[in-house]
């Protein structure tokens, strides 16, 4: 049990390294327009969304955390906030973000 405790945390550890989030963020570097907004997303990913996503236990709970996150990625972009993505766009990382997951 001990061993499988391990590497949860190994797992989960891994979850939350940037490099493996700014790399999957890149592949949209287009629709993001800059290394600003690509940086904002993977900081907010990291920050707010995958810690929800790893502590929801149901699958409902996971998919309120897609759904907010794909509200995020759609929203008009602001001073704060400095990127909009198209719905088809954020349905594509949100699929990629999933795909990451497993």
């Amino acid at each position: 049990m001990r061993s499988d405790n391990n590497e949860a945390a190994a797992k989960q550890g891994d979850l939350l390294d940037w490099t493996l989030w700014q790399g999957i963020v890149g592949e949209f570097s287009a629709p993001l327009g800059s290394q600003e907004a690509a940086d904002y997303l993977v900081f907010r990913w990291l920050d707010q969304y995958l810690p929800a996503w790893l502590k929801a236990r149901t699958p409902e709970a996971r998919e309120r955390v897609w759904t907010a996150l794909w509200s995020l990625l759609t929203a008009a972009a602001t001073p704060r906030k400095p990127f909009h993505l198209s719905p088809e766009d954020a349905d594509r990382l949100v699929v990629r973000f999933r795909a990451e997951l497993g």
